[in-house]
């Protein structure tokens, strides 16, 4: 196998060293965008209990004989 020049070697370390700067980026993106998803779905369910119709707007009693009954 043939010897690398020094400037082989450098671009070699060059592109490396860019090829590793690109992985962290793209691994602190998705981490970015995975909490982003994360606070819409929170934002999403708050939203849902305040309008308070988590049951399809029925609400759930329990009648004389302790049984579930929904309205």
């Amino acid at each position: 196998m043939q010897e690398l020049t020094k400037k082989q070697r450098q671009n070699q370390t060059r592109r490396d060293a860019e090829k590793a700067a690109k992985a962290e980026a793209e691994k602190e993106r998705l981490a970015k965008l995975a909490k982003h998803k994360k606070d819409l779905e929170n934002e999403r369910i708050k939203a849902q209990y305040s309008k308070g119709k988590l049951s399809g707007g029925m609400k759930a009693t329990v009648d004389q004989r302790g049984n579930l009954i929904w309205e």
